[in-house]
């Protein structure tokens, strides 16, 4: 099957074992997370940032940054984030080309990304019992320590 995806990665072809359904088309797993991140993308700028903005120029600038640019979706969706909590402005879409070149962001999108990654490793090392490896001790007392009355005083 062909990924649904009009910017896929992966040349296109998809299987079902593979593929993900997403609005009634296949897709590999990261076309379509990018595809959601993308609208996201829209749907955050267009509720918190500026509901009248050009879609078209909203667009074009998430196009630009993700696809020409080869930005990770993830970050674009995290630094828009961080722009509204930090109440950095954006005056159009293209601003958006400047907030992820922000020092800032970037220093804590990879500070996001680490502690995300070292919390898997934990878990991984945690949740290993739970997938077959167990551990076990197992006593057989001599046969010279038998008798109580060696332990117990007299």
């Amino acid at each position: 099957m062909k990924c649904g995806y009009k910017y896929c990665k992966f040349g296109g072809e998809v299987s079902k074992e593979e593929g993900v359904k997403y609005k009634n088309r296949w897709h590999h797993k990261e076309c379509a997370e990018e595809r959601k991140n993308k609208e996201k993308i829209r749907k955050i700028y267009l509720e918190k940032i500026d509901k009248y903005a050009n879609k078209a120029q909203l667009n074009k600038a998430i196009k630009q940054i993700i696809h020409d640019k080869k930005q990770n979706s993830s970050f674009v969706l995290f630094a828009l984030n961080y722009a509204i909590e930090n109440n950095i402005k954006l005056n159009n879409p293209f601003g958006l080309h400047w907030i992820i070149k922000d020092k800032n962001i970037i220093k804590t999108y990879k500070e996001k990304i680490l502690k995300k990654q070292e919390y898997e490793i934990i878990n991984k090392i945690l949740n290993q019992d739970e997938k077959g490896y167990e551990t076990s001790f197992k006593y057989k007392p001599s046969k010279k320590n038998r008798n109580w009355n060696k332990i117990l005083p007299e």
